[in-house]
């Protein structure tokens, strides 16, 4: 038997009070060590969020419940975007049409369809405006694989 099998809870209460111990110089640490290596923890963080879909929507499910005002803001500054997004010159009969044909899709096809912008309302290099010449219906599928990415669909 090795020295850590046999001391096991000794050597966790060891690191754990060690861990509480320094715990604020601990998360100025890590806090810089992110900074520092961004790309890599952002890789790092893409990969496991992918590789536990069900464990990320847990934590996103709670985060909503316990910071709803957070979630709240979110909501609001995704409409105050759409608003500002939406100029006076838009045919809005037009953009209502595009949400009709949607939904008729859905009850044709038998399958979920989004109105999706082709260029995105809060895209990285350039932003879409909401327009009827921005808009197309695609499947809820291959919207979501879409996320905030210029592509083009033709029917």
């Amino acid at each position: 038997m090795t020295y850590y099998e046999k001391n096991k809870e000794k050597i966790k209460a060891r690191s754990l009070a060690r861990h509480y111990a320094n715990r604020e110089e601990r998360l100025v640490q890590m806090k810089e060590y992110r900074e520092k290596n961004k790309e890599k923890h952002k890789v790092q963080h893409t990969e496991w969020r992918k590789h536990n879909k069900e464990r990320t929507n847990t934590i996103n499910a709670k985060s909503r419940r316990k910071y709803p005002e957070k979630h709240c803001a979110r909501q609001a500054k995704r409409r105050a975007t759409k608003l500002n997004a939406t100029p006076v010159w838009a045919d809005l009969e037009a953009i209502k049409s595009w949400y009709s044909l949607a939904k008729m899709f859905d009850k044709t096809f038998k399958e979920k369809h989004h109105v999706d912008h082709i260029v995105p309302l809060q895209g990285k290099n350039i932003c879409g405006l909401h327009v009827e010449y921005n808009l197309q219906v695609l499947t809820a599928v291959e919207n979501i694989k879409k996320s905030n990415k210029e592509v083009y669909h033709f029917l």
